[in-house]
């Protein structure tokens, strides 16, 4: 369902999936997604993108069928919000900017039968988690072959778990940050040559630069080869 609102366009989507896994486990799957995106246009170069998303649902917990740990579903939650800052030049140029905000949770309370009547509230694996996530990008048009991109971001995850993390208080967190440049030069009207390397950055990890080259011949109108050589860390 969509429609233009005055200066927005705007999107909603319903969605219902449901999953039955594999026989012999409780890993069935079942959810309800509503997404929200919508454009602002903000003048002849602005624009802003705004998308809101929800869904919930329940998935088998592949418990061991004992009183303590009987077979049961999780109750799962996920939301997110973002908000996107778009500039385009005519020339090509322009900016984005970037903010999303992400949370997810998986409920798994339930009721364990100790005796006749007497019952002790438990949830093995009940886990939250939230990230934010900020991005900058610049696009350059130095000339008419040559087009440059450059960008930032930066990101915040926390991961909060009584039984996965116990070691840790039951909650961990981390930041990242990535940096990432790219040129692309068209020497010939069917040749294009992109070299880009991304930096990525975490507190408790080290810090990796990831290289890549690539090129692409258009020999026909509809036709093209790509060759592209790059070394990754994950």
């Amino acid at each position: 369902l969509g429609g233009r609102m005055g200066p927005n366009d705007a999107v909603g989507t319903v969605q219902y999936s449901e999953d039955n896994g594999f026989d012999l486990v409780n890993d069935d799957k079942r959810s309800n997604n509503l997404r929200l995106p919508g454009t602002l246009d903000l003048g002849s170069r602005d624009s802003l993108d705004i998308e809101i998303g929800y869904s919930d649902g329940e998935a088998g917990a592949d418990g061991v069928g004992s009183a303590i740990e009987p077979f049961r579903d999780f109750k799962l939650r996920d939301s997110y919000q973002a908000l996107t800052w778009r500039r385009t030049e005519p020339n090509g140029a322009g900016h984005r900017l970037a903010l999303t905000y992400r949370s997810t949770t998986q409920d798994d309370s339930y009721q364990a039968l100790l005796a006749p009547g007497l019952y002790l509230p438990l949830g093995y694996q009940d886990t939250e988690a939230d990230r934010i996530d900020l991005e900058f990008e610049q696009r350059l048009a130095a000339a008419e072959d040559w087009r440059f991109l450059w960008g930032l971001g930066a990101r915040y995850d926390r991961i909060r778990s009584d039984l996965f993390l116990v070691r840790h208080g039951g909650e961990v967190s981390a930041w990242t940050g990535r940096a990432v440049v790219s040129a692309e030069w068209r020497p010939l009207e069917r040749l294009v040559a992109n070299l880009n390397a991304l930096t990525e950055f975490h507190e408790v990890a080290d810090t990796y630069t990831s290289p890549r080259l690539g090129l692409n011949w258009r020999f026909a109108e509809h036709q093209a080869v790509r060759a592209s050589v790059s070394r990754n860390y994950r």
